[in-house]
């Protein structure tokens, strides 16, 4: 089988169209889906929360993590699921962020009844308590 190679018109119009940066964040029981391509910003996406399987495989995040990473659908869909039930707002991924992608790939390893680092990377303090030694 022969391979076809683009043309110079065409991989330019293929790279303006790949995302260069996907945000997804948590306000309100609302998932907001932000994606950058190389020819800038697209409207942004809302779904609800409690849908979020729906709402990856609608705006097509789901397909592109799956293919291309950083991270897969079912560890963001986690990640979600993770942040819906701590409640409050908070961004669940930005592909531009090391420590973003770095927090969901430790997803499986967190407990979620111990309070966990705020700033990524950053350990938890054990603290000595005197009556009842090392209280977590």
């Amino acid at each position: 089988m022969r391979q076809a190679r683009l043309g110079p018109e065409a991989a330019a119009a293929f790279r303006a169209h790949r995302y260069t940066r996907l945000e997804i964040a948590l306000h309100s029981h609302m998932l907001f889906i932000r994606k950058t391509i190389g020819a800038g910003s697209l409207e942004p996406e809302t779904y609800a929360a409690q849908d979020a399987s729906r709402a990856l495989v609608e705006s097509g995040v789901a397909t592109h993590l799956n293919n291309n990473g950083p991270v897969t659908a079912p560890q963001v869909l986690a990640a979600i699921r993770t942040a819906v039930n701590a409640g409050g707002e908070r961004a669940i991924l930005d592909s531009a962020s090391r420590s973003s992608i770095d927090m969901i790939n430790r997803l499986e390893q967190v407990d979620p009844r111990r309070p966990q680092p705020t700033v990524p990377g950053q350990a938890q303090a054990r603290t000595r308590n005197n009556d009842h030694g090392y209280d977590r």
